[in-house]
């Protein structure tokens, strides 16, 4: 199986519990489209849309924008069909991946990407992201970089484990990577975004529930569970046992040389 396929696959498991496990990411999704004024028209492309719960908070800022969803689960994007406002126009539901939209160049106006592009090859989706906007339009894009999952990551070390922490992008690198583009004008600010759970129960159903790392699934049963809750519970900056991301912000303006 494929790294993509592995991620279809996890995401497509998660569909039916994701917006339950996903508070965090449902403020950070607020946080992100809050960083910069949205067209009122035009297409609106959100890359990644899983249960569609971002769209629906755009539909209201936005009513006249066209709107798409795309997404590599086939199972999210049943969920978003599923729970969709029957009295608002439905977007148009497209599975896709990130690296290789199935848009035309120049056909969209806005694209939003809140917490997915960090499970694609960033270079690449961030070419396709600039090849389907229209000269003039912008991206709002959300990203994790790496230092994303601290407490994991020291009780997997307080164990002598290896962390099942996925290998994140760092932000100099992000940076880099934003100053080489030519044809945008790119801005990016790094933030920390943290949800503390009273248990460590919690704190694993989080991750479980919104598909975030496989190894996750086996983790209190392949590690002596009083001694990781402990390890988990030093590590978290919180009273109880915390999950930190640390996110990049990303504004991308499509230049227009006309």
């Amino acid at each position: 199986m494929t790294q993509k396929h592995r991620i279809q696959a996890r995401f497509g498991q998660a569909a039916a519990q994701y917006d339950h496990h996903a508070r965090l990411q449902q403020r950070i999704a607020q946080t992100l489209v809050a960083r910069a004024g949205l067209t009122e028209s035009g297409a609106l492309l959100d890359i990644g849309c899983g249960t569609g719960w971002l769209l629906k908070h755009l539909a209201g800022r936005v009513p006249d924008a066209r709107l798409i969803g795309l997404d590599l689960s086939k199972e999210m994007l049943a969920t978003a069909r599923h729970g969709w406002p029957c009295d608002a126009p439905s977007p148009l539901w497209l599975q896709g991946d990130a690296e290789a939209l199935p848009l035309k160049s120049a056909s969209v106006d806005t694209v939003v990407s809140s917490l997915a592009l960090q499970w694609c090859e960033i270079s690449r989706a961030l070419d396709e992201i600039i090849r389907v906007l229209n000269p003039g339009g912008q991206a709002l894009i959300a990203t994790l970089v790496e230092g994303t999952l601290p407490e994991l990551t020291r009780a997997y070390q307080t164990l002598d484990r290896p962390s099942p922490v996925n290998a994140f992008p760092s932000a100099d690198a992000l940076g880099a990577l934003l100053d080489r583009m030519s044809a945008v004008e790119a801005s990016c600010a790094i933030r920390w975004e943290r949800e503390d759970h009273p248990e460590l129960s919690g704190a694993l159903a989080h991750l479980r529930g919104i598909g975030a790392n496989t190894p996750l699934n086996d983790a209190p049963t392949r590690l002596p569970a009083r001694r990781f809750a402990h390890a988990f519970k030093a590590a978290s900056r919180g009273p109880g046992f915390s999950i930190s991301y640390r996110v990049a912000y990303l504004t991308l303006h499509r230049l227009d040389r006309s």
